[in-house]
């Protein structure tokens, strides 16, 4: 009796959480129709930028948010940011619209599923302990591990965040501590990118190289610690 009570449950969905669900495959699709087609390729965010003329700080930003929530590379974002704009202001451009479209991602998520997560892991006391500790004990650090450490897709984390019950004010300073190193890092690369042979670009590649190690072990050991 208990099971169909508990089936019955699970299959009221609440219609927040299916929207959220068909946002996210909607714009899933649309990311993988603009890959496929060919409508956004790495250039198409410089090449905009160029076309745009005094206004290319703020059509940059914009941009940079519509391709993270269409789930595409963050990494193009920054990259580009440093070619149009240098590697120090390109990173400090990134992430105002990283910190934006993450913002978004929280808020939806969270308004819309985080309660029924919340019901779905009652009957199930360990997952909730880790939940709890990782979402509400220990948000802000485990936003930092999550942005640095090459886990998840950016715009998975934020969702996740918001339906696991990330405080904002957690989310707000883990997100923003945890985006800087990538941000310096990849800006760094890619302001030095058509000069493969120089310093800055072997220097950068180096310490890209060395901090993906460092943070894939450090992850793995915090995610060890609170399972």
């Amino acid at each position: 009796m208990s099971v169909a009570v508990e089936q019955g449950e699970v299959q009221r969905i609440p219609r927040k959480v299916i929207g959220l669900g068909v946002l996210v495959a909607l714009s899933i699709g649309l990311c993988v129709l603009s890959l496929a087609a060919g409508w956004v390729e790495p250039q198409s965010l410089p090449l905009a930028v160029e076309r745009s003329g005094s206004a290319g700080f703020v059509v940059f930003i914009v941009l940079s948010m519509v391709l993270e929530l269409l789930w595409l590379p963050r990494m193009w974002v920054i990259m580009a940011g440093a070619l149009l704009f240098g590697p120090f202001v390109g990173a400090a451009l990134s992430l105002v619209g990283d910190t934006a479209s993450a913002m978004i991602c929280y808020f939806v998520a969270r308004g819309a599923g985080r309660d029924w997560v919340c019901r779905r892991l009652a009957s199930r006391p360990k997952a909730r302990q880790v939940m709890g500790l990782l979402a509400v004990k220990r948000g802000a650090l485990s936003m930092v591990v999550l942005r640095v450490v090459p886990i998840a897709h950016y715009t998975l984390v934020s969702y996740l965040a918001g339906v696991t019950g990330v405080k904002p004010k957690s989310f707000v300073i883990g997100n923003t501590v945890g985006l800087v190193p990538g941000a310096v890092l990849y800006a760094l690369v890619g302001g030095s990118l058509f000069e493969p042979s120089s310093p800055a670009f072997i220097v950068s590649m180096g310490v890209l190289v060395v901090a993906f190690v460092a943070t894939a072990v450090g992850g793995k050991r915090f995610f060890k610690s609170v399972a």
